[in-house]
């Protein structure tokens, strides 16, 4: 299961827009949504919208929504090259900005971002191998 189908992101006639209907079990005890849900709908329709997996991110939660209210998630893509993608998503209800998101994603191949194949949780630990087979020195 993938991020959009986990959250419940409904897609739109445009690739750089989608909504995310906000229910109860997205959010806290105090009927917010988990600021945590916020950036995981951000992050899927930016992955979706460029093709490429994420490599950092920066969020400014700016106030609350919740149960009933409709996120709708606006993406722009910055700057589009041949191994960094850059581009930010911004989540409203109506002309009320909820939070905005600042990301960066990397090609497939960029070997110093993340090598081809590889999972997020083992790049550090084989971007250390792959400078001491490049002949640095393990620390």
């Amino acid at each position: 299961m993938n991020g959009i189908s986990f959250l419940g992101l409904k897609s739109t006639d445009s690739p750089l827009r989608w909504v995310l209907p906000v229910v109860p079990g997205l959010c806290s005890g105090r009927n917010s949504l988990f600021g945590g849900v916020g950036v995981a709908a951000g992050v899927a329709a930016l992955e979706a919208a460029s093709g490429r997996s994420c490599v950092w991110a920066t969020t400014q939660f700016l106030t609350f929504c919740g149960p009933g209210d409709n996120l709708e998630i606006d993406v722009e893509l910055s700057v589009v090259g041949n191994l960094v993608t850059q581009g930010r998503a911004t989540l409203r209800v109506g002309e009320r900005v909820v939070l905005v998101i600042a990301r960066a994603r990397n090609s497939p191949f960029c070997t110093y971002c993340k090598a081809p194949g590889m999972s997020l949780d083992s790049t550090s630990t084989s971007l250390a191998r792959m400078a001491v087979s490049a002949g640095a020195a393990p620390r």
